[in-house]
């Protein structure tokens, strides 16, 4: 079988799991979601870095601490007012990610970063800008329009990108072609994770962000009133 075939295998067996249980049975979602970040935590980020010193845990407090508490965030406060928002980091992050392999598989041939991740490749790149694209227009369009979508889902595309590389670096220092072998055809869960590491942070940022503007709003207007 190939490798293209186990992903997509995995993804559409993995992917009803995840994302069933999110809908439908949000406690088993959250139980997952902590499952697999114990997974990353013993199994595979000690494969990436040496937590036998103090820089690798003030790392693994960053990266992957911070990220997942980004995703707990997201879900304990956003999960009973909108589904989409919780849940969003990984719709985008992965329609990123499988636009982004498919594309450098198949039509890529200039390479971004040859010497730490020979398999990224501007085509690549600009396939998963496509598929951020249409997710976001098909998402929000009617309520946001063309440019900020378009805004948006660029900044969202390089935002996913920098995770991907961010994690293939460790790799490249640890001399490692996966952080695991758990996802037939995928590698380890952080593999996975590595763009919604680093998408969901910067979705909380934003609407922390927004909060306090609107708060701010809010308040001049009650002490003008």
């Amino acid at each position: 079988m190939s490798n293209i075939a186990k992903r997509f295998l995995t993804s559409l067996l993995a992917g009803g799991i995840f994302f069933g249980s999110y809908l439908y049975l949000p406690t088993l979602y959250l139980v997952l979601l902590l499952v697999i970040f114990a997974e990353i935590l013993i199994f595979e980020w000690p494969r990436l870095i040496d937590l036998t010193t103090v820089r690798g845990w003030v790392v693994t407090l960053v990266y992957p601490g911070l990220p997942m508490a980004s995703l707990l965030y997201l879900y304990f406060m956003y999960y009973n007012v909108h589904k989409l928002i919780a849940i969003y980091p990984f719709l985008i992050s992965w329609a990123y990610d499988m636009a982004a392999y498919l594309t450098g598989t198949m039509i890529g041939r200039h390479h971004i970063t040859p010497r730490t991740s020979p398999g990224k490749t501007w085509e690549g790149l600009f396939g998963g800008l496509v598929a951020v694209l249409i997710v976001n227009g098909i998402l929000f369009y009617r309520t946001s329009g063309l440019v900020l979508v378009a805004v948006a889902s660029l900044l969202i595309t390089l935002i996913a990108f920098a995770g991907d590389f961010f994690e293939s670096r460790f790799k490249r220092n640890a001399r490692t072609k996966d952080s695991g072998s758990i996802l037939p055809g995928h590698g380890g869960f952080l593999d996975r994770f590595d763009s919604v590491f680093f998408v969901a942070p910067a979705i909380g940022i934003f609407l922390l962000f927004e909060e306090a503007v609107v708060w701010l709003v809010v308040r001049s207007v009650i002490e003008t009133s």
